[in-house]
């Protein structure tokens, strides 16, 4: 199946799957509490339009290794752990929009005051990690996958960490750099699903491809959200951009201005709050072209790690290209 074919289906699913554990959250307390505002901004925020690559990637795992077993409730479980994740980056992010939509916490404070709403919205994210589990536990089938979820879960927590820590300071290495990237995004958005997938096949030929191949597409996504970040307009992003650097991140922008020694005209840059401006900085610096000329290495090298016998093969040439291309 197609990545887009998939997406259409998926997103049809999983939102039956979020409203069906909404409902079921709602049979434990009464009606008219703040609950209800709550589970609403859950559900809304849950079924915008989100890319769903981390289920694809375990499902086309599985069928690539030749699985014959149902895999709706892996798929269904990494996509509520991202919802969590989001959830939960989005207060540590003060963001207040994502898919072009109010954020939880956003979207309560109004009513509830700011605190209030972020801790609410803290709490809805254990909510939905607590549906996370409940699907990936209920069907035996998937137990085989338990071990690699779990994993995929540590990684993108201590990756997260490693990133609130790396805004405390002014510069990272590129060691430091490299380990919260691939922490956060390379093994928990590529890698981890990939070998869940695999293991529900109990394909252990195939790890060292979802390490590979993960490694490389996981790499240059974050890559690419950083440059989309700071250079793709707000509407096309569906938030608005310039929040990494706003927010004294460092993302592979921030490390190629670093690497090309314009550090001072970067800071004044951020002191005007124009992205035009650290638009501009990143230009003339080479800072751009830097981080393109990263993001198309790595691509590109995971499309080579892809074995020409595989089942699917076309499919995993196929999404890279994909990503490749996005705008957001």
């Amino acid at each position: 199946m197609s990545y887009q074919a998939f997406r259409n289906d998926f997103s049809l699913r999983f939102t039956a799957c979020l409203e069906e554990c909404i409902a079921d959250a709602k049979q434990v307390v009464p009606a008219g509490t703040v609950l209800d505002p709550l589970l609403t901004a859950t559900l809304a925020v849950g079924t915008a339009s989100g890319k769903r690559v981390r289920p694809y990637l375990a499902h086309l795992a599985a069928r690539s290794a030749g699985a014959t077993v149902q895999t709706d409730k892996l798929e269904y479980s990494l996509e509520l752990i991202h919802l969590f994740a989001l959830i939960h980056d989005d207060i540590m992010d003060r963001a207040d929009v994502r898919h072009g939509m109010p954020t939880i916490h956003a979207a309560l404070r109004d009513r509830l005051g700011s605190d209030h709403a972020d801790w609410q919205a803290m709490l809805m994210g254990d909510l939905v990690y607590t549906w996370a589990w409940r699907q990936l536990t209920s069907d035996p089938a998937l137990q085989s996958a338990l071990p690699e979820v779990s994993r995929l879960l540590q990684e993108v927590v201590l990756g997260q960490s490693l990133d609130l820590d790396a805004s405390l300071h002014t510069v990272l290495s590129a060691e430091q750099f490299a380990t919260k990237t691939l922490l956060k995004t390379a093994r928990y958005s590529v890698v981890g699903p990939m070998r869940a997938g695999f293991a529900v096949a109990g394909a252990e030929h195939l790890m060292e491809f979802a390490e590979h191949f993960g490694t490389a597409v996981g790499y240059a996504f974050q890559l690419q959200d950083d440059y989309l970040d700071l250079f793709q307009e707000n509407d096309v992003l569906g938030k608005p951009g310039g929040l990494d650097v706003a927010h004294h991140q460092h993302t592979s922008v921030t490390q190629a201005v670093h690497a090309c020694g314009a550090d001072a005209e970067w800071r004044e840059a951020l002191a005007t709050g124009s992205l035009e401006a650290l638009r501009s900085v990143a230009v003339a610096c080479g800072a751009q072209q830097a981080v393109l000329t990263q993001i198309a290495d790595g691509y590109a090298q995971a499309k080579a790690y892809v074995p020409s016998g595989l089942l699917y093969a076309e499919e995993w040439q196929a999404l890279v290209v994909m990503l490749e291309q996005r705008s957001a």
